[in-house]
């Protein structure tokens, strides 16, 4: 076991909270990015980062331009419509953080774990791909690129915590036995 790896297997359930906590809230769960060259000479790439705490728009959308109820572009800190509006982008991330915690606890199992881990790629994907047509005419029609997306850092670092928890081994009830002995007398029945 590598220091990082025992490092990881003996994080608190509190500490692990917190890990998941600040990367649920903070850390960017989509993206779009789309951009080219718009007239001469000129690049642009309009960029798109969402967190559940703060957005990103692009800079230059004006005053009457916005999505999921922003008001213009840049950034938009803790607003409660943006928040509302983007729930179905980010209800499993909060769900997943919550079995991470909890698994760390001894509270949840490992699949429950790891399903909610697939759901919070499930939500962006399907949007992503009902936009497909939207981005196929765009790159089609402009030379362009476009990229609409997850962005899977907190499912990959929630991942890690599940896989170096301590929970991940087999244990047995009682501490003297060993988890193959317990396990082979069990299933001899």
């Amino acid at each position: 076991m590598t220091s990082i790896e025992h490092g990881l297997s003996h994080l608190t359930s509190r500490q692990v909270a917190i890990i998941m906590v600040i990367i649920t809230l903070l850390i960017p769960y989509n993206a779009q990015f789309q951009g080219g060259q718009r007239s001469g000479d000129e690049w642009v790439v309009d960029v798109t980062i969402m967190a559940i705490l703060w957005v990103l728009f692009p800079s230059h959308w004006g005053p009457n331009t916005g999505a999921f109820g922003s008001r213009g572009g840049g950034l938009q800190l803790l607003d409660p419509v943006i928040i509302i509006n983007t729930l179905p982008l980010w209800i499993m991330n909060m769900l997943f953080a919550i079995q991470v915690i909890r698994f760390r606890q001894g509270d949840a199992s490992k699949k429950s774990a790891i399903a909610c881990a697939i759901l919070t790629l499930v939500f962006p994907l399907l949007s992503a791909l009902t936009g497909w047509s939207y981005v196929i005419e765009y790159i089609s029609f402009t030379g362009n690129f476009v990229y609409i997306g997850p962005i899977p850092v907190q499912l990959i670092a929630g991942l890690v915590l599940v896989r170096f928890s301590e929970n991940w081994h087999v244990t047995t009830p009682w501490k003297e036995v060993k988890a193959e002995e317990w396990w082979n007398e069990e299933h001899s029945r």
